[in-house]
């Protein structure tokens, strides 16, 4: 019995050690997996609100857009603004009467600098002259806060020539005359006001393009019998194009092509006859290129006027149909 006891103990001993072991390092264990634990919960708490500062693409995206939408309209009404400024001081600066250097200065008033307003010799008003149309079509940025304005202008002089008649009587004929203009207008721009800084100068100017190359169609003629239908097409097309209802123009309408661009104009102009027509077959095209002029005549006026087109046309069953039709009759682009 005794030695059934003291081998008890022996095992008691022996299994205590291991148990506070075993006990520290589930407790090591423990301290390892809290540290990862909470090292991970501030990890993605952190980069939650990282994220939550941030905008997202979309929101950086549309922030964009609206940016620019904003700063466009900015400059899209300062630059309309200076080129009205100087169009509407246009207006007032070419027109002017025969000794009426006040009210002419009081009219340049709300586009002027007080120096402006002191010259003496801006024109000698001896005659008249009106500005009939004033268009502003260019500017160019001189500095920061200076800008040149062209504008187009038509002026209207007026002028008395006197005869004396061999009894004595002096006749009075007055006469009128239009001439084209440009003048080259210095503005001051800042803060959303603007000023005339200095006498505006007249140039030579144009926009016209100096280097236009034309190109003919690049195709072979179509043969008599084919253009003849296509003209047939052609003359009820037009007849409908200008005078009738949009149904009738729907008539001769390609199946595939877009409508919308074949509004009539309903008796606004007569159809009058077709001066030419050359149809040509070009490579890659499913169809005829036809170049034709018509004569329509305005019914305001009856006066003859002379339009050109270029018309697609292509076949469908026994009939000819327009694809389509636009203003260009050289360097075509199919």
């Amino acid at each position: 019995m005794k030695k059934q006891q003291k081998n008890k103990e022996k095992i008691l001993d022996v299994r205590k050690p291991k148990e506070k072991n075993y006990v520290l390092k589930r407790n090591g264990y423990l301290k390892v997996l809290r540290v990862f634990l909470w090292a991970f919960i501030v990890f993605f708490f952190i980069k939650g609100i990282l994220v939550t500062a941030q905008p997202t693409d979309e929101e950086q995206i549309n922030q964009t857009i609206k940016n620019f939408k904003q700063e466009f309209a900015s400059f899209k009404g300062e630059n309309e603004e200076i080129m009205s400024f100087a169009q509407n001081f246009a207006r007032e600066y070419l027109t002017y009467s025969v000794k009426d250097e006040k009210g002419y200065k009081n009219r340049l008033q709300p586009y002027v600098s007080d120096r402006f307003l002191t010259m003496t010799d801006i024109t000698d008003f001896s005659a008249n002259a009106e500005a009939t149309y004033v268009q502003a079509y260019r500017k160019e940025q001189y500095s920061k806060n200076q800008y040149d304005v062209y504008v187009l202008a038509d002026i209207t002089y007026t002028y008395t020539d006197s005869f004396t008649d061999e009894d004595g009587t002096i006749t009075n004929i007055t006469h009128t005359k239009t001439d084209k203009s440009y003048l080259k207008i210095p503005v001051y721009a800042a803060g959303g006001a603007y000023m005339i800084e200095d006498l505006p100068i007249f140039v030579a100017d144009s926009l016209l393009a100096g280097d236009y190359d034309t190109s003919a169609v690049s195709g072979s003629r179509a043969g008599d019998a084919v253009t003849a239908d296509i003209k047939t097409t052609l003359l009820n097309f037009f007849s409908a194009y200008y005078e009738a209802d949009q149904s009738v123009i729907d008539y001769y309408i390609s199946s595939t092509a877009d409508k919308s661009t074949f509004w009539g104009l309903y008796g606004r102009y007569k159809f009058d006859s077709i001066t030419s027509l050359n149809c040509y077959s070009v490579e890659g095209i499913n169809g005829y290129v036809c170049l034709v002029t018509t004569k329509i005549r305005d019914s305001g006026n009856n006066a003859a006027l002379s339009q050109q087109y270029n018309l697609l046309i292509r076949s469908e069953g026994d009939r000819y149909y327009i694809q389509d039709m636009n203003t260009k009759t050289m360097n075509l682009n199919y």
